[in-house]
């Protein structure tokens, strides 16, 4: 069925209707033209995929899209938001305009009547966390964490919060092991019974039974406390990221609570590493 538009120049419809068939491919609904109290003007298209909302602007050229006020749009509507201008293949864009453009997280990408090519990826304009700076930590550190911390930054927020808690996981079972081979680390269960484990039992430890060997440690050093109370507190997000990790529910509330996360693992991680 033809899509009419009444704001758009006739020669941007072939690109625009690029656009909507791309975010159907998606599984987005597709509106076109749909005005909104709160949007900073009427975009091109808007897909709806329950409560994630895809605004996507067609543009002659990069300047005449607001998207300082969708940024500001996405981080007010507090759901899952992408927004991303779509130019045609005769455009320019300048290095100064992408680098602000991925800054802001609003995707750019560039079209002709058979495909668009990807200059800058949309990210959740919802998901703007702020990240502790790993510039002043140990170069060990990181390396550890810097990844997952891109991916949060970019949006990616369960993804880079399930890097940066595996991350973590890896360097607990790796000191533990230590521990237990040096015998600094003894074991007492709660009921007051002495334990050992191997290095191989150890390595088949899930996250939360790392986390209880850690609280039978007979002597714990501060590294082990943190390990063990940092383990506890990412542990049901975690797992609810592993195997719920497209859950809508699920991805709000680890958004809400990837900022605690991340200082509960990095605090860890400075101890133990």
């Amino acid at each position: 069925m033809p899509r009419s538009y009444v704001t758009l120049s006739p020669d941007l419809i072939e690109y625009a209707d690029l656009a909507a068939e791309y975010l159907i491919s998606q599984g987005y609904k597709v509106f076109v033209e749909a005005g909104d109290l709160y949007y900073p003007n009427t975009p091109t298209l808007k897909g709806k995929k329950g409560v994630a909302e895809f605004i996507v602007e067609i543009a002659a050229a990069v300047g005449s899209v607001k998207y300082l006020e969708w940024l500001n749009y996405g981080r007010a509507r507090g759901k899952e938001t992408y927004v991303a201008v779509v130019l045609p293949p005769a455009a320019t864009v300048s290095a100064d305009q992408l680098a602000k453009l991925r800054s802001a997280g609003i995707g750019v990408c560039t079209a002709n009547a058979a495909n668009m090519t990807m200059l800058v990826q949309a990210v959740d304009l919802s998901a703007t966390i702020g990240l502790p700076d790993l510039a002043n930590e140990k170069a060990a550190l990181g390396k550890l964490l810097r990844p997952s911390f891109q991916k949060i930054a970019d949006g990616a927020v369960v993804d880079g919060f399930k890097d940066a808690a595996g991350a973590f996981e890896k360097l607990a079972r790796i000191q533990f092991q230590k521990g237990v081979k040096s015998t600094r680390i003894k074991l007492v269960t709660k009921k007051g019974k002495a334990r050992s484990l191997s290095s191989h039992q150890i390595s088949r430890l899930t996250l939360g039974q790392l986390g209880v060997a850690y609280g039978e440690i007979v002597a714990p050093t501060q590294a082990d406390d943190l390990a063990r109370r940092a383990i506890e507190s990412i542990l049901k997000d975690r797992n609810d990221a592993t195997h719920d990790g497209d859950k809508q529910s699920v991805v709000r509330r680890i958004k809400k609570n990837t900022p605690r996360h991340v200082l509960a693992i990095l605090n860890a991680m400075r101890e133990l590493i």
